[in-house]
């Protein structure tokens, strides 16, 4: 900080010297009268915020500039003491933004809420919200083996944890209800059969439930984790 202040007091006119960082209440701080500052982290931080709130095509819009902007993790490649909560926070206020915009594609595009979600995945691999969400993507595009592939890939990630898939996500019924690997025809209302069912059975794909922070492979409502940094 120290370095800080005597770069912009050089770089400061006679009038301006001290004005760029002021100290408030023992700490420094940049002078918001002075400076304009535009930092990607407050930017998606407020994309998000603004888009629980907006209306009509508006969130879409929003969301979509939100999960433009994360496209990797916060200050990533370095490990600074202090980073690890907020590269956290940040992380899931991408993933939300991800999940969110998805459940807005899903039905007009599903193919375009699958390719997003694939990305979330890659930024964010360890979230089983993210996975069963593009399964759900999958079944809407009757990818069989998209699915599979997905299940696999999480039993795969979670396996780093010693954990594994909840029992929605993996158990027999939901897999014959056209979550499963066994899914041969992958369209709500269609005739799907469970591998080594020998049966076919009439359901539909199951809603899914979002629930719980999405840190924990959950997702509460709109806007539940942002705060400020």
């Amino acid at each position: 900080m120290s370095d800080l202040r005597h770069v912009l007091g050089r770089a400061g006119t006679a009038d301006t010297k001290k004005a760029y960082v002021i100290k408030s209440a023992g700490r420094y701080r940049l002078d918001p009268a002075t400076v304009d500052v535009d930092v990607d982290v407050w930017t998606l931080r407020d994309l998000l915020r603004t888009a629980t709130i907006a209306t009509g095509r508006r969130p879409r819009d929003l969301l979509t500039a939100a999960c433009d902007l994360y496209t990797a993790p916060l200050a990533d490649r370095q490990d600074y003491e202090w980073l690890q909560p907020h590269r956290e926070a940040v992380r899931r206020w991408g993933t939300e933004a991800h999940l969110l915009l998805a459940d807005d594609l899903i039905h007009s595009d599903p193919q375009a809420a699958s390719d997003l979600l694939d990305k979330a995945i890659g930024l964010d691999n360890y979230n089983e919200a993210l996975y069963t969400r593009a399964m759900h993507a999958r079944h809407a595009l009757g990818d069989a083996d998209g699915i599979r592939t997905l299940l696999r890939a999480l039993s795969k990630a979670l396996a780093d944890l010693d954990a594994e898939p909840q029992a929605e996500t993996s158990d027999r019924d939901y897999l014959a209800n056209g979550v499963s690997g066994g899914l041969l025809v992958g369209l709500s209302g269609r005739e799907a059969v469970a591998e080594g069912d020998g049966e076919g059975v009439q359901r539909g794909f199951p809603a899914h439930r979002p629930s719980g922070p999405a840190g924990s492979g959950r997702v509460q409502g709109p806007g539940h984790e942002i705060q400020a940094l």
